[in-house]
């Protein structure tokens, strides 16, 4: 039986509609906080598998300035995807750092910010190895199971009635 960690906010709009509506069996999502937040909210969707047990986002910084635990976010300037946004306020939500604190700016998959020093530290995957190693061997990589937010990703859900309906292919 699944059951979701308490979260705060979020919305399910971008959980792929299609299979909320029953139009698709199996939707697939790279993080999971959204799902979770969904379930909380009595959305009826399950994770059924997943690609990485340990979710590979992770906060990348450079010596300079290192970001090595969650107490040293504040203060920081963090460039993250828009699609982050939801993990970021969830990592200073669990830890009860006030968002003004932390300054977040998008600035997509580009790592180039962090090199030229306009940001701190930068989101993204670390298994992304070609994009980041434009930062360099040195980098300090925080994954966000660290910053007290578990999850998967690259995960495969389905509402709780296509799970009844068809176990044999969803269960």
């Amino acid at each position: 039986s699944w059951a979701a960690p308490e979260m705060t906010g979020g919305t399910v709009d971008a959980l792929g509609p299609p299979v909320i509506s029953g139009a698709a069996q199996l939707g697939q999502f790279s993080e999971t906080p959204q799902l979770y937040s969904a379930r909380a909210s009595g959305v009826p969707i399950k994770i059924i598998a997943c690609g990485f047990r340990t979710g590979p986002y992770a906060l990348t910084s450079k010596p300079a300035k290192p970001i090595r635990s969650v107490s040293d976010l504040k203060g920081k300037k963090i460039g993250i995807q828009p699609t982050a946004r939801f993990v970021i306020d969830e990592i200073l939500a669990k830890n009860g750092i006030d968002p003004s604190e932390v300054t977040i700016v998008n600035v997509g998959f580009d790592k180039a910010p962090l090199v030229r020093g306009d940001v701190d530290a930068i989101g993204g995957w670390i298994t992304n190895t070609q994009a980041l190693s434009v930062v360099g061997d040195d980098r300090i990589d925080l994954l966000t199971r660290d910053l007290g937010l578990s999850s998967y990703a690259d995960v495969y859900f389905a509402t709780d009635a296509a799970i009844e309906k068809d176990p044999e292919t969803l269960a």
